[in-house]
């Protein structure tokens, strides 16, 4: 399985930042001037070597709000951050280097507990109540082993670990069950039984289950890709369960996705859109040319041109109110992101907003 951590490849120079499009009338400043009815908590990767992610707010008129954790704390987080899930005003973050989950305020970010610890490598989350269900990677980084962890969040105590074949990656609340890709399969974890019920494989052997997304009606679609023995993946795609949530009934290659398979969709959950490069994002070529596919949900079909394009998009996320798809440069995670903001026409609204290092993640 390929672990996606991104590490810093020395000896390759910061790009200097590089319009998504041709329109240079756009304002570029750190002012965010496009339609935002929430605050937009943005994760930063870091660069795994430096362990400097970070953690900034988006405010619709207001300069970008940077470095809220350390702001508030007085230290840096001295980590790499995978991803964020929300318990009320409680974000959860995923800091895989250093084995911990922390928890912060989402507007502030002051911590409001002990980081919980001796996890493996967290990488998402789903809350359910008062749990939260983590995806833990094996800390020796082997593919024979991860497990989930079970959190309470009334104490921020472990109270149980479920172990799971093949190191699991995405979790989600599904149909009053969670589903975790990982390896070969789709597992399914029965919060009635607390514990992994049954597992879904893919059909062919070698490939890796990576992402989730749900469509108008409700189904659960997951992309997955082909890994080689050095992480290199190829020959990527999407598979959707069926109605019974129990089997595979479609599945669908898409050429123009990238290899680590990250999904999100549109306003109304008519179309998915995925990443495509032209080499890998934060590799010898910190300028890889990136674009924003789509995919219709009710015709089973992929677009053939982009909907948007620019230079080094590691992740993106769709603001559910607005159907805007929010991005960035990471710049070889060398040196602060660039965001872009397209609406869902594929028009750039917005851009040259400075972030941080390894900006990935939007949260709405």
């Amino acid at each position: 399985m390929k672990i996606q951590f991104r590490p810093l490849f020395l000896g390759i120079f910061a790009a200097l930042f590089t319009s998504c499009n041709d329109n240079d009338n756009l304002q570029n400043d750190d002012t965010l001037n496009v339609s935002c009815p929430s605050d937009c908590f943005t994760i930063n990767m870091g660069n795994f070597s430096e362990s400097n992610g970070s953690v900034c707010l988006l405010k619709e008129g207001k300069s970008i709000e940077q470095n809220i954790f350390s702001k508030a704390n007085g230290y840096n987080l001295r980590s790499i951050i995978e991803s964020a899930s929300f318990y009320g005003n409680t974000a959860l973050l995923m800091c895989g280097n250093e084995d911990k989950v922390a928890y912060i305020d989402r507007k502030t970010g002051k911590e409001t507990a002990t980081a919980t610890t001796g996890i493996g490598l967290p990488r998402y989350a789903a809350i359910n109540g008062i749990y939260a269900y983590v995806t833990c990677v094996n800390p020796s980084w082997t593919d024979t082993m991860g497990h989930i962890t079970k959190i309470n969040l009334t104490n921020f105590q472990v109270e149980k670990q479920v172990p799971i074949k093949g190191n699991p990656e995405h979790i989600v609340l599904h149909n009053k069950q969670l589903f975790i890709s990982s390896g070969n399969a789709i597992y399914t974890y029965s919060l009635a039984k607390d514990t992994i019920t049954s597992h879904i494989p893919h059909t062919q052997s070698n490939a890796t289950l990576r992402y989730f997304a749900t469509d108008m009606n409700n189904k659960l679609w997951c992309s997955y890709a082909h890994y080689d023995k050095w992480g290199n993946g190829s020959d990527c795609g999407l598979v959707c369960l069926n109605e019974n949530d129990s089997a595979i009934d479609t599945t669908i290659t898409l050429p123009f996705m990238n290899a680590d398979g990250y999904i999100d969709v549109n306003k109304d959950k008519s179309k998915l859109y995925y990443l495509y490069s032209s080499d890998v994002v934060g590799g010898q070529n910190p300028e890889a040319q990136t674009a924003i596919y789509t995919f219709d949900f009710t015709s089973k079909t992929a677009s053939s041109t982009p909907l948007c394009k620019g230079y080094g998009f590691y992740g993106f996320n769709v603001d559910p109110h607005t159907g805007n798809i929010y991005t960035a440069n990471v710049n070889g995670f060398i040196t602060n992101s660039i965001i872009s903001i397209f609406n869902d026409k594929g028009d750039l609204l917005q851009t040259g907003l400075m972030a941080g290092v390894g900006t990935c993640r939007f949260y709405f």
